[in-house]
């Protein structure tokens, strides 16, 4: 009876129990329980990928990935494309490098978003704060896409055509503002006090002006210098501190990073371009200014250095025991106020990969005869009229150079090290040959033949390499490199023998083009093409394979008989009585430099103007080529009748809007044909009625056919 009594009570209670939780709300949301599923955000692709209709992000995903892009390739040939989205993340936002990281998405949510790597801002501005771009703002990128190892991206060089920010303010293009006077006829510092008083105060102009006047001060302190990269100077009309315009966070030359608070000096004649501004600070006392943004498009006429005290000149430099005697004559410290042109040969380079990629510049060694006897160290020292180097590799021991700048007396824990100081750049090497003591085989007009070159590989040890460099003459068969490997180590790879065919070939490895320029592409050598290769042979083997090769550092020294310092291709099947070819890489033109006319040779020169333009053409690093605005136009003038004329163009064309006073124009990619000219005398321009840089024509090589 007991027991029945329990078996009742425990059932009793488990009733009680499942009763008692039935009203028990769940503490957590059971999804399988009426709960909302977000559905996915789904965009569909948009746009056309131009200035006017560009892509959304979401139709720049569908195009890469169709593409199938391998590493290291370019979407539609490296074309610019024009994409719009919202900046949805910012990895960097650099003051210090003037460009932004950073995700774009069609969305806020970053439904799908795409990389934008080391971007300018509008026009290719550079970054002056961190809050120049912010999640939120929307953006229409213009830039190169590509496949970097597995990441699909923007390349670095993109740039922004608008810019609107959260709050919905906009950042206006060049294209679109009003502009008071020009680059060649500024307005003067009185003209723009003038409208400065006229403001009301607080106010900044609408209009960006051009302003000429004289540095009176940069005021700009070193560790601000080196948090912001600009500066604030005064400007008056003298350069006396009279009737002064203050220049607020400005830039340097089209709008790059000064180099240091010592990049501008009292007299330095500027114009600068940016907006006027009426400041008022909180105690009522006015400054007149121009505007953060601001930037210089023109400094001391040309030269930088107009009163600068030099040492030597470049035809008659000093010697490095000369220039030994004058740094120790200095205080521990010091440098000298006098700019040095100093002699002596390369012992070796010290400056690592790393480091040259991360400064671009060589820290090297020089002496009177190459040895590590009475030393100066050259300080991150740059290259022929304050280009870059192309590598660690471009300064060889014995090497003859001339440098310019000036000399320090560096001293480190009681060492004093001779050096001359960070600026300088060469002004000469090795007098035309970068081998003064190198023994050779052959020469340029009288080189070895391919089968002579074989022999001697043949006769090399396995995995040898000459001591001697080599002239060897052959026909190109045909060039191996593709387009991911050239743009990524910018020469050439390509196979020549006697008679351009298969049979008894030598592969030239990573060579170069002329003098040691780079080539302009992959299709700067055609097969046919007659070349004279300078450089070492190889016995190259692998897997017990031999291949005869030219070794690496090779260029060459003639192409189809043209020897100058310019690239001429295959002529092809053009009836001309000859050509003459000019690579504007190879000219020597500094960044950034107005370019206004050059000879092609004698007989022929090229003149450029600026046309309804108020930019003039210029040469620019990036891309290697003279970048002809809308309207510019230039004019070749030889003394026998031109046939025909081909440009290479290294990423924009202007869209094909190429006219020609004679002649006709076809555009074949990156190719400028100007066929059937039939005159002494033609004028090319760029009619691109647009703007940026899909608008621009970037020439970096062309060639004038004549006729017979």
């Amino acid at each position: 009876m007991k027991k029945i009594f329990n078996m009742m009570m425990a059932v009793a209670i488990a009733a009680f129990t499942f009763t008692a939780c039935e009203d028990v709300p769940e503490p957590y949301n059971n999804p399988y329980n009426g709960a909302k599923i977000e559905e996915p955000v789904v965009i569909d692709p948009a746009g056309s990928g131009t200035k006017d209709d560009p892509w959304n992000v979401a139709a720049l995903i569908e195009k890469t990935t169709a593409a199938g892009l391998a590493d290291g390739a370019f979407l539609n040939d490296g074309a610019e494309v024009y994409v719009k989205g919202i900046v949805t993340e910012t990895t960097e936002v650099s003051v210090q490098y003037g460009n932004a990281t950073y995700y774009i998405s069609d969305d806020a949510k970053g439904s799908n978003r795409f990389y934008v790597f080391r971007g300018k801002l509008v026009d290719g501005a550079s970054v002056t704060a961190e809050t120049d771009l912010q999640v939120g703002d929307t953006v229409v990128v213009c830039g190169k896409v590509k496949n970097y190892k597995g990441t699909l991206e923007f390349d670095q060089g993109n740039y922004l055509v608008s810019l609107v920010k959260g709050d919905g303010s906009e950042t206006p293009s060049k294209s679109d503002v009003k502009e008071v006077g020009s680059k060649d006829a500024p307005k003067t510092v009185a003209e723009a006090l003038t409208a400065i008083n006229a403001m009301e105060d607080g106010a900044t102009s609408e209009e960006f002006w051009f302003v000429k006047g004289k540095v009176v001060k940069v005021t700009t302190t070193q560790a601000n210098f080196d948090q912001y990269k600009n500066l604030n100077y005064l400007i008056s009309e003298d350069g006396t501190e009279n009737n002064t315009i203050t220049v607020y966070a400005g830039n340097g030359l089209d709008n790059a990073q000064f180099t240091g608070v010592d990049a501008l000096k009292a007299g330095d004649e500027v114009v600068v371009y940016g907006q006027i501004q009426k400041y008022v600070n909180k105690s009522g006392a006015m400054t007149p200014e121009i505007a953060k943004g601001n930037y210089l498009v023109s400094i001391n006429s040309g030269s930088n250095t107009p009163d600068t005290k030099t040492v030597g000149t470049k035809d008659a430099p000093k010697s490095i025991a000369e220039a030994l005697a004058a740094i120790n004559a200095l205080a521990d410290g010091a440098t000298s106020e006098e700019f040095w042109f100093v002699k002596g040969k390369v012992v070796k380079v010290t400056t690592n990969q790393a480091n040259f990629e991360k400064y671009g510049n060589l820290n090297y060694l020089i002496s009177e005869d190459g040895t590590e006897n009475n030393t100066i160290t050259v300080y991150s020292g740059d290259g022929l009229n304050g280009d870059k180097f192309s590598g660690i590799d471009a300064l060889k021991p014995g090497d003859e150079v001339v440098v310019y700048g000036q000399i320090l007396k560096y001293v480190k824990n009681d060492n004093v090290t001779p050096e001359i100081a960070k600026g300088n750049y060469l002004v000469s090497i090795n007098s035309g040959s970068n081998t003064p003591d190198t023994k050779t085989v052959g020469t340029k007009d009288a080189p070895k033949s391919i089968a002579e070159a074989l022999a001697a590989i043949n006769a090399l040890a396995d995995g040898a390499i000459s001591e001697e460099f080599w002239f060897v003459k052959g026909k190109v068969v045909k060039v191996t490199t593709n387009q991911a490997n050239f743009e990524k180590y910018g020469n050439l790879n390509y196979l020549i023998s006697e008679d351009g065919t298969e049979n008894n070939t030598i592969t030239v490895y990573s060579g170069d083009g002329l003098n040691g320029d780079k080539f302009s592409g992959i299709d700067a050598l055609k097969s046919g093409d007659e070349v004279v290769v300078y450089g070492q042979i190889q016995k190259y083997v692998k897997n017990n394979n031999v291949t005869p090769e030219i070794a690496k550092g090779n260029y060459l020294v003639s192409l189809n008989g043209n020897k100058g310092n310019s690239q001429s291709g295959n002529q092809g099947s053009d009836a001309s009585a000859g050509s003459a070819s000019i690579n504007f890489t190879a000219q020597g033109y500094k960044n950034a430099q107005e370019v206004t006319s050059a000879t092609i040779t004698e007989g022929t020169t090229i003149t450029f103007e600026a046309g309804e333009n108020t930019n003039t053409p210029k040469y620019y690093d990036s891309g290697s080529a003279i970048r002809m605005y809308p309207k510019n136009f230039f004019t070749i003038n030889a003394n026998k009748t031109i046939s025909s004329i081909t440009m290479v163009c290294s990423a924009n064309n202007a869209e094909g809007n190429i006219s020609a006073s004679a002649g006709t124009v076809n555009t074949d990619n990156m190719t400028i044909t100007i066929s059937d000219i039939k005159a002494k005398s033609v004028k090319v321009t760029n009619t691109h009625t647009g703007t940026g840089a899909v608008s621009q024509l970037r020439i970096s090589s062309l060639t004038v056919n004549y006729a017979q």
